[in-house]
């Protein structure tokens, strides 16, 4: 029996696109001397290998990849989008502007200089900066009716071009990227760790907090205790520093027969049980202040959970971690926060911003205290609202379908600029009303990124055909350009961020990669500093550059 695999692939469309995003997931896992090559840039590069043979998908299933991921970009940059501009933010806009405004202006000389077309020029600026937002939001300019085309050029050859060379210069971007974020602290004799110690000193972000954001594995735990040391009894628990010099929260006491949930200003007495939840080797202190561990079944047999909770209350967004006052007021311990979907120092002097989303152990009934005060919490919530999710893409589509007429020229923001909208709008929407748009942290994942490993395959399939054609005519100078639209930006916004803005080093290598988009960089920033500090930076800029990128890359088709 012989199966010809070339005329089955030829004929069953979807079989190819799936077998692409399978070898692309496994090149994507490649390492080589800690660089990985990523799951987005493996399924580019299977989609360009098929393609090249003349196979290809379902174009629909790259149009679904499409919606689904610029409207996820949205909606994931909607809570913190306009409270963005608050404190820092307007540093970040600034850094943010000079990145992409650079960006432009050195993809526009090049261009003119190798006589570069609009399509290769789109490409060019997408794929050094590794921007999926620019590629698509200059192939729907065109595909839209936006841009005018020379007649007998039809728009999906011209989005096909700029596929092209979006592919010839994006593995280009994301390693000269990576190279330049390693290599520039040792030209410029940085060390980044001395830096994020210096910025975490500066900032009061230097307690003994930081050591539980290291405990990888490791949860907390609860223990009993009984109260017998004369140094606690008749003393309030704010007054012998019980947090502070144990690092462990008080769940419950029992005195008596009677059991109660602590405050701050609970007096411990003599013969009093205690329940304490905290992390294994903080209990050996616990026993040292207090007293003998104990077992009693009432106190350790406690409904403990781990969740996540989204800040979502004026009352908690612009107050320090600290403030807050979490631990000693709910008895609750934050294990870890995440900003922009990159985990952040865990500090008592971090600032908290609207979206944060902290991970919470502690009591059932104190996290509803706790959530009821700060933000939401999704327990156990496994449906979608498909009903908002499903009428936010059709905003989107739809606010993309509006153009004005100014003379002979027609303007409008196209699909991508009304899906991003949308998704912003119904991302920021949800975060005041924690019951509205709600979708899963799971879900949000898989849209985004089934989505974009959609859209790569589709790219790759579209684009492998015409690859070695565009390498041979123009593929060099794609390269070098490229490589030159990578460096510029990273090197001017270097200059601005540190002379003009007066930011910490190690703080903006982590803004300039949320500039460029790329968190495979950021990942070699925070290796490199042995620090979470970076992922401040990364969460300062990336919302606003996806946002500048998109429109850069309309732009682009309209000049």
């Amino acid at each position: 029996m012989e199966i010809d695999l070339f005329s089955v692939f030829t004929k069953s469309p979807e079989l190819v696109f799936f077998i692409v995003l399978g070898v692309g997931y496994m090149l994507g896992n490649i390492r080589f001397r800690g660089f990985q090559v990523g799951p987005a840039a493996g399924v580019l590069l299977a989609g360009l290998c098929f393609g090249h043979f003349g196979l290809t998908g379902p174009m629909a299933f790259k149009d679904l990849g499409f919606i689904l991921f610029i409207y996820s970009v949205g909606y994931r940059a909607g809570p913190r989008f306009f409270s963005a501009f608050k404190a820092d933010g307007l540093r970040y806009l600034v850094l943010c502007v000079v990145i992409v405004g650079s960006s432009v202006a050195v993809t526009i000389l090049l261009s003119r200089m190798f006589d570069f077309s609009p399509s290769q020029r789109a490409g060019l600026l997408a794929g050094s900066l590794t921007s999926t937002p620019t590629l698509v939001a200059a192939q729907d300019a065109v595909r839209s009716g936006l841009v005018t085309l020379p007649e007998g050029i039809d728009g999906e050859s011209v989005a096909v071009n700029i596929a092209i060379s979006y592919a010839i210069t994006y593995i280009f971007g994301m390693v000269g990227l990576i190279a330049l974020v390693r290599l520039l602290p040792a030209v410029l004799h940085i060390d980044l760790e001395k830096e994020s110690e210096r910025y975490t000193q500066e900032h009061r972000l230097t307690s003994d907090d930081e050591t539980v954001i290291r405990r990888s594995g490791w949860s907390p735990i609860v223990r009993a205790y009984k109260v017998s040391h004369e140094g606690v009894i008749g003393k309030s628990l704010s007054d012998i520093e019980f947090r502070q010099r144990t690092h462990c929260v008080i769940s419950l006491i029992k005195r008596n027969d009677e059991t109660f949930s602590p405050t701050p200003d609970t007096i411990l007495q003599l013969g009093d049980r205690i329940s304490v939840f905290g992390f294994p080797d903080h209990h050996v202190t616990v026993a040292e202040l207090v007293g003998d561990e104990i077992v009693e079944r009432g106190l350790l047999e406690i409904p403990v959970e781990n969740v996540a909770l989204t800040i979502t209350s004026a009352r908690a967004v612009g107050r320090h971690l600290d403030d807050l006052n979490i631990d000693d007021r709910y008895g609750c311990i934050i294990t870890r926060i995440t900003r922009a979907a990159v985990d952040i120092p865990l500090n008592a002097n971090l600032t908290v911003e609207n979206g944060d989303t902290l991970q919470i152990t502690g009591l059932r009934s104190r996290i509803d205290e706790l959530a009821e005060k700060y933000g939401h919490v999704e327990r156990d919530v496994q449906e979608t609202d498909l009903l908002t999710f499903s009428f936010g893409i059709a905003l989107g589509l739809f606010i993309g379908t509006i153009s004005f007429k100014v003379g002979n020229l027609s303007l409008g923001i196209s699909t991508a600029g009304g899906l991003l909208f949308s998704g912003i709008l119904v991302g920021w929407l949800r975060s005041l009303h924690p019951n509205f748009g709600r979708v899963p942290p799971a879900v949000r994942w898989i849209f985004m990124e089934l989505g974009l490993m959609l859209l790569m395959a589709g790219i790759g399939l579209n684009a492998g055909k015409g690859l070695l054609a565009a390498l041979s005519s123009a593929g060099l100078e794609l390269v070098l350009a490229g490589l030159m639209v990578t460096t510029a930006p990273v090197l001017i916004g270097i200059l601005v961020g540190r002379f003009l803005l007066g930011m910490n080093l190690a703080l903006l290598l982590g803004a300039l990669t949320g500039a460029m988009t790329s968190t495979p960089a950021l990942n070699f920033v925070t290796n490199a500093a042995k620090s979470s500090v970076p992922g401040l930076g990364y969460s300062g800029t990336y919302a606003f550059a996806n946002i500048m990128l998109a429109i850069a890359g309309t732009l682009l088709m309209l000049g």
